[in-house]
């Protein structure tokens, strides 16, 4: 049983690692290694430890931080301080939740939602479309669709 139990904190802990080698497929690998842990957990027939609400919140924050520290790289200056903003209300509010266990501090969640990976993932998607010049040639896709969505108002293409 134990053995099946570090199967999913294994997969929990090396799923944001792949942040460092990709930070689009390593954030969306994470997000889904963290919302498929309870159906690995019934799949395995064990029942995941008393305190595992608690320690998914610290898994989380694994997340969390390896995703700060790539950040630096992706996020111009002025916009890294909002996802710092984020990123440390996230890591309070998970905090105090960690160190109380206390239902009163799961209702902070709704105050500081996740929205820093949502926000690091936009950043880092719009690197990727920059580096590989996808958004000039999406720009002209999406003309080339709106003259035929539009053919009256069309200039022609």
């Amino acid at each position: 049983m134990v053995l099946k139990q570090s199967i999913v904190l294994f997969i929990r802990v090396l799923a944001p690692l792949t942040i460092f080698i990709n930070p689009v497929l390593g954030i969306a690998v994470s997000g889904l290694a963290d919302a498929a842990d309870v159906i690995i957990w019934d799949n395995l027939k064990v029942k995941p430890p008393l305190s595992y609400h608690r320690l998914d919140k610290l898994l989380d924050n694994w997340i969390l931080f390896i995703a700060a520290a790539v950040s630096i790289y992706y996020i111009p200056v002025p916009y890294l301080y909002f996802a710092y903003f984020l990123y440390f209300l996230r890591l309070v509010i998970s905090t105090l939740f960690i160190v109380t266990g206390k239902d009163k501090f799961r209702k902070l969640f709704l105050i500081g939602p996740n929205l820093f990976p949502w926000y690091f993932a936009l950043f880092a998607m719009m690197d990727l479309v920059k580096d590989y010049g996808l958004l000039q040639n999406s720009s002209v896709i999406f003309l080339k669709l709106s003259c035929i969505t539009k053919k009256s108002n069309c200039i022609p293409c």
